[in-house]
């Protein structure tokens, strides 16, 4: 089972849900690019016309999953104060433990994808003032420093997600925050 799904379960219809996993097994096998509708729609047992009432294609699934991911961290987020980074970090950490499978394939099996959707995410929901004040950056390094620090976070999670999240999360982020306090 996948986490993700059964912690939102309740808010997807049983198709939607059982297409995901579907997804998530295929995508897992033969990567994104590779996958089709209608191997998709056949292995789910769902027809094709009721796919498309849902999405548009391939990608709309994926988008779909994304949303559905990037709503639950920006949930995990924003139940923090930014001074309480680092209990959100911990919280993100374990979610995606939780998760791992899920993250680890759109991580390693959609290209740059998912990445990027993750980088885009994380950009806008920091707040850059407040960032300048806690990491005291200045101004015009804020923006470089941002992005420096949000796409390393991101090759972290990854090769953590991709070693089965065998380091506790604690140490994981004890390890950003000593890479960024070096950095400054």
């Amino acid at each position: 089972m996948y986490n993700l799904f059964i912690m939102v379960k309740d808010g997807l219809f049983e198709q939607d849900y059982a297409l995901k996993k579907v997804f998530i097994d295929l995508v897992e096998k033969d990567g994104l690019r590779s996958l089709s509708v209608v191997e998709l729609v056949k292995k789910a047992s769902i027809s094709r016309s009721t796919f498309y009432s849902h999405y548009s294609g391939i990608y709309g699934v994926f988008e779909s999953i994304a949303s559905e991911i990037a709503s639950r961290l920006c949930g995990i987020y924003d139940k923090f104060e930014f001074r309480e980074y680092k209990k959100a970090l911990i919280e993100i950490c374990y979610f995606v433990k939780n998760n791992q499978r899920v993250f680890k394939i759109l991580l390693t099996k959609t290209g740059s994808e998912f990445s990027y959707l993750m980088i885009n995410l994380f950009k806008k929901k920091i707040n850059l003032n407040e960032f300048i004040n806690q990491m005291n950056t200045g101004d015009s390094l804020s923006s470089y420093f941002l992005t420096f620090i949000i796409n390393g976070s991101l090759g972290v999670f990854t090769e953590w997600i991709v070693r089965g999240c065998q380091d506790d999360p604690q140490f994981i982020i004890d390890t950003f925050i000593a890479t960024i306090k070096a950095t400054i």
